[in-house]
């Protein structure tokens, strides 16, 4: 009876924690989770005409101003705890 209960509530912090793990991000910032978003559906959506490949260029530049986007907001907080 122990074993079974031990067992149970394993299984159950275990697959708690992955279910977590699988929607949450590391920012808050809206713009940047919705940036991302979108990159993870271009290569779906679009095709590069000349290779008939996914579309990865253009989901990387989106990524790409997801990250400038979070470090800018970072560096805006980082100078603000400066200048207090």
């Amino acid at each position: 009876m122990k074993f079974q209960l031990l067992f149970f509530l394993f299984l159950t912090c275990f697959l708690g924690s992955c279910a977590k793990a699988q929607f949450s991000y590391s920012t808050r910032s809206k713009k940047a989770i919705k940036l991302f978003e979108k990159a993870k559906r271009i290569p779906s959506e679009s095709f590069d005409e000349k290779t008939y490949e996914p579309n990865y260029k253009d989901a990387i530049q989106v990524l790409k101003r997801s990250i400038h986007y979070i470090v800018n907001r970072v560096l805006l907080i980082v100078i603000w705890l400066i200048l207090i």
